[in-house]
């Protein structure tokens, strides 16, 4: 999990979980990323760097503020609320 600004009280409450510095560190081979934020540095995340990360190119943007084309232009499958699944061609 990855989130600058809830990681000092999310650590403290739930200290079974794993805490990652980074965007990159938390998706570093992970099979799905989910996106459950609205804050830019996340709508930001360049798709591209993140392609060598993960081990599976799926994201799940639970709030819809991606940019999908984005995402799908750099191979990943989109997966957004009420919206239907953007893969690439």
């Amino acid at each position: 999990m990855h989130d600058p600004h809830a990681l000092q009280t999310a650590a403290q409450r739930h200290p079974e979980l794993e805490y990652a510095d980074t965007v990159e560190e938390a998706t570093r081979g992970a099979d799905i990323v989910v996106t459950g934020t609205e804050w830019l540095r996340f709508r930001e995340v360049d798709p591209a760097v993140l392609t060598g990360v993960a081990a599976q190119r799926i994201v799940v943007d639970l709030r819809n503020v991606l940019d999908a084309e984005w995402w799908v232009g750099a191979g990943w499958t989109v997966h957004q609320l009420g919206r239907p699944s953007r893969r690439p061609a």
